[in-house]
């Protein structure tokens, strides 16, 4: 039952758009700009919700030389090649004739062969075989000699393509999570939705130089923002957080109803639109509900929608499950009568 003599007032839902995804948190705890679980969205316009595609990306450009039938890779000044499981390194500066500065640097903790290998940290080499991945520190310098480290198992590369490099990171995709390796050392950029990997794993990865972002064939990863989007399931989707009355100084969730929802929105084309929604009050997400925009009512950029439904609960979320291309929503909010206090306690 709704409650009554409780004045009502517009609480903001999600403003910070495209979210990144964060599967692990609470959903009550989540901050505005984070979803639990959303899918093709518009990334190229901050600020918006909108139907997008996954943008394209480009191969790491890299430089190879053909000598004596072999083909090496020019890396830091020298030519480098795998052969099986060893690195063959020249002498810096040679080009027409591969002249060996040092035996060959073997990585024999097992009998996996080599598959990939690039600059990265700005001085080092990141080196991976199907069971881990290690670093050649100093790869940078002319004198040789290079050593490399341990075998870090969790940085397993099943193809040459799952891993990548930018802005001096190594990005590694492989069936347990995607990782980042930089100069503070290994992080796993997969934690926020470990138990959703499945959807993304061993994904062949690309970059964008120019927004710089590493970009899979089902995810892009925002380097810069440090935000993840899912790219891997058909259509569209997005989670809101949950509104909840629970806070530190109130541990018992109070009850509280929603009138209606509300969008902030930009039409970019001249056509009516559609947004199709359901909202979940505690546990069950309800039945779809379709929200028409109107292009004859152009001049408007705010529409609220009265809920088919109105009953007191402990929790409130809003899922749009589909919205017309053109149109773009700014902000959503809902008119409820759950206590201030609760709903600041949330969202900031």
């Amino acid at each position: 039952m709704a409650r009554s003599n409780v004045s009502k007032r517009w609480v903001p839902l999600a403003s910070v758009f495209p979210a990144t995804l964060n599967s692990e948190t609470d959903v009550i705890a989540l901050k505005d700009g984070e979803t639990p679980e959303a899918w093709g969205m518009d990334i190229d316009h901050p600020g918006y919700l909108a139907k997008g595609s996954i943008p394209t990306g480009t191969d790491r450009i890299t430089k190879t030389y053909s000598v004596g039938g072999n083909t090496y890779t020019w890396y830091y000044e020298r030519l480098w090649r795998m052969v099986t499981n060893t690195i063959e390194y020249g002498f810096p500066e040679y080009t027409a004739v591969y002249l060996p500065h040092d035996i060959p640097l073997g990585f024999t903790e097992d009998a996996q062969d080599l598959i990939t290998f690039f600059p990265f940290r700005g001085q080092d080499m990141f080196v991976a075989k199907s069971t881990g991945a290690y670093m050649i520190p100093g790869a940078l310098s002319r004198a040789g000699a290079f050593t490399h480290t341990d075998i870090n198992p969790a940085l397993d590369v099943a193809a040459a393509g799952n891993a990548t490099e930018l802005d001096g990171v190594a990005y590694i995709s492989n069936t347990t999570g995607f990782y980042g390796w930089d100069a503070q050392g290994v992080r796993e950029i997969s934690a926020p939705f470990r138990g959703l990997i499945s959807r993304f794993s061993a994904d062949t990865l690309k970059r964008d130089e120019t927004k710089r972002r590493i970009i899979g064939t089902k995810f892009v990863y925002d380097a810069m923002n440090k935000n993840f989007y899912d790219f891997s399931q058909k259509g569209f989707r997005f989670t809101s957080r949950a509104l909840n009355t629970r806070t530190s100084r109130q541990p018992v969730e109070t009850p509280f109803s929603v009138d209606k929802v509300g969008f902030y929105y930009t039409n970019t084309t001249e056509d009516d639109h559609v947004i199709t929604i359901q909202v979940k009050r505690d546990e069950d997400w309800e039945d779809s509900e379709t929200i028409d925009i109107r292009w004859a009512e152009s001049g408007r950029t705010w529409t609220e929608y009265p809920l088919q439904k109105n009953y007191a609960s402990r929790s409130f979320q809003v899922r749009i499950i589909d919205i017309t291309s053109g149109l773009r929503i700014k902000d959503i909010a809902v008119l409820t009568d759950m206590p201030e206090q609760s709903e600041q306690s949330w969202s900031q």
